[in-house]
């Protein structure tokens, strides 16, 4: 037998899946489910890619719960899931492995393979994680899905000292990383100052966290207003 006790002890204490860590970001707990095949890792791919998804429609339920959109909820949350990993910003696994299934199938796994086999007979990879999921970007699709969309806004990003073109097309590789800002247009050039502007999907409030978290150690974000950031190269300590 098969059995990993220290990973069914671990489904007991995931049963609350969703923590909010923000305004913006979620750490949601989920698990995902694969039915064995001579191709291991296509098994842990399927788990891995049930689980994210499993995460983003536990994030999605709240919002929609929370928020009372009013969209048929199973609609909403069939579209969000079909591109899971568009909202997982990142993911840790707690906890894989095989379990022989003694009894029924678990109701997670979504395995129509596995249907009519005897009890006993069933071995099956589970996979635990916890994703942070971008609450912000995913209520913005699930609004859009309403018919009228999020509103927009636009925001001032002011990139100073920064001479360095191949610095600056990774920089600006980043700033289109991010979910919320739909659109980057370029206003002014001049030697050390470069002024764009940001159609961000949604109010900008957090956007300066985003920039930041994208950007990297290298730049400094600072809001230099209400719709504006100023984007820096970070000052670097000389070596003693």
């Amino acid at each position: 037998m098969k059995t990993l006790i220290p990973l069914i002890l671990l489904t007991l204490s995931l049963l609350n899946p969703a923590l909010s860590a923000a305004d913006d970001l979620s750490a949601v707990r989920s698990e995902g489910v694969a039915s064995k095949s001579d191709d291991i890792s296509a098994v842990k791919r399927k788990a891995l890619d049930q689980a994210l998804k499993n995460a983003v429609l536990s994030a999605a339920d709240g919002i929609i719960k929370s928020d009372s959109v009013e969209i048929n909820p199973q609609a909403a949350k069939t579209a969000v899931s079909s591109s899971p990993r568009a909202f997982v910003l990142n993911y840790r696994i707690l906890a894989e492995g095989w379990i022989n299934h003694m009894e029924e199938i678990p109701p997670v796994a979504d395995l129509p393979e596995a249907a009519g086999q005897t009890p006993g007979a069933v071995e099956l990879f589970h996979i635990w994680i916890e994703a942070s999921v971008d609450t912000v970007q995913l209520k913005n699709e699930i609004l859009r899905l309403t018919g009228g969309g999020p509103a927009t806004s636009t925001v001032k990003l002011n990139i100073l000292d920064l001479t360095d073109y191949g610095a600056f097309k990774t920089l600006m590789a980043s700033l289109k990383r991010i979910g919320v800002i739909k659109d980057l247009s370029y206003n002014s050039f001049s030697r050390g100052r470069i002024e764009v502007t940001a159609t961000v999907t949604g109010p900008s409030g957090g956007l300066s966290e985003k920039v930041a978290r994208e950007a990297g150690d290298g730049f400094m974000v600072i809001a230099g207003g209400p719709d504006m950031l100023i984007i820096k190269p970070a000052k670097r300590t000389a070596p003693q």
